[in-house]
C-alpha cells in the first residue's frame, strides 16, 4: 500500500515536471491570447509509463480562485482515431479540484505496447460569476 502511494506521488511529480517544462516549450513566435475569462493556461500531455501503460497528464491555471477547476472529460484515441476510453470527472474524482487557481493531475490507461495514442481533454474553470471551458488535443505518443 505504501509503495503504491509513493509510486502515485512520484508519477504526479513527473507529470507536474513535464507540464511545467512544456508550458515554456511553445515556439517564441507564437503568442496565444488568454484561453478565456476563467482559464489563463492549460497543458495536456501523455507520459509513457512502460509496458504499454500511459498516464494522461493535465494542468490548468485559472485567472483567479475557482470553486471548481480541472478537466471534465478526457477522450483517449488510438492514432487511427478509434475511441478507446472516456474519463469523466463524475467517475474520476482527481480530475477536478475545488477552491483553487492551479491544478495538475493525471489518469492512467493500461494500453498496449507499440500502440500509439492521443487524447482530447476538456478543461473547466468556474466560480459564482461564471465558467469557461477549453479543449486541447495532445500529441500522439507510442506506448
Amino acid at each position: 500500500m505504501r509503495r503504491k502511494a509513493f509510486r502515485a506521488l512520484a508519477l504526479l511529480m513527473v507529470c507536474a515536471l513535464f507540464l511545467g517544462s512544456f508550458a515554456f516549450a511553445a515556439a517564441p513566435s507564437v503568442i496565444e491570447p488568454q484561453a478565456s475569462n476563467y482559464i489563463a493556461s492549460k497543458t495536456a500531455y501523455i507520459y509513457k509509463n512502460g509496458g504499454g501503460s500511459i498516464s494522461l497528464c493535465f494542468g490548468i491555471t485559472a485567472t483567479g480562485y475557482m470553486t471548481l477547476l480541472g478537466t471534465t472529460r478526457i477522450e483517449l484515441y488510438t492514432a487511427a482515431g478509434r475511441l478507446m476510453k472516456i474519463y469523466t470527472s463524475s467517475s474520476y474524482a482527481n480530475m477536478l479540484t475545488t477552491n483553487n487557481y492551479i491544478y495538475n493531475s493525471y489518469v492512467t490507461y493500461p494500453g498496449v505496447s507499440g500502440e500509439s495514442y492521443y487524447a482530447v481533454m476538456t478543461f473547466y474553470a468556474g466560480n459564482s460569476k461564471g465558467s469557461g471551458t477549453k479543449t486541447v488535443t495532445t500529441a500522439t505518443v507510442t506506448a
